[in-house]
Formats: C-alpha cells, sequence, structure tokens
C-alpha cells in the first residue's frame, strides 16, 4: 500500500483492507519470506509477526502510513534490543 493510497481511505476502508490482510496473513508472510529471505525459514518470524499485526491491528486504522513505519521500526529496534 502507498503512503497516499493509505492515507486517503477512510477508516472504514482501511478496517476492511486490514481484515484482509488478516484473512491472508500467513500467505502474505510466505510470499514476502520467500521473495526476499528465501533462505530462511518462517518459524518464529511468523509468529512474532502475526503478534505485532494483532497488537497493532485497531492502531493502525487511525494512523498515517509514516506513523505505522515508525511504529513497526520501533518495535523492531525495541526486540533486537532486548535480544542483544
Amino acid at each position: 500500500m502507498k503512503k497516499k493510497g493509505w492515507d486517503n481511505l477512510s477508516t472504514k476502508d482501511r478496517f476492511e483492507l486490514l481484515d484482509e490482510i488478516r484473512k491472508n496473513f500467513v500467505h502474505l508472510f510466505e510470499s514476502i519470506r520467500q521473495k526476499y529471505y528465501p533462505d530462511t525459514t518462517s518459524g518464529i518470524r511468523l509468529f512474532l509477526a502475526k503478534r505485532l499485526f494483532s497488537k497493532l491491528h485497531n492502531e493502525f486504522i487511525n494512523k498515517t502510513m509514516s506513523e505505522i513505519q515508525n511504529v513497526i521500526l520501533s518495535e523492531n529496534r525495541i526486540g533486537d534490543l532486548k535480544e542483544y
């Protein structure tokens, strides 16, 4: 979803889009993983991605695309710091 596209959607349209992503989450995740990280397995990555998506699902409705990207990047940094 392009930045301007998401920002121009109504709350109802955003909710429907997120619901569609939720329904097809595993397929979307696997497609992205195979394209960008073909030498990895799903395992814990899929679990963490699902958890993050479900945790932030309702917050995404009222955020711009830039705000969503900042939240996701912050979550990744926090997780990396905890692991380190």
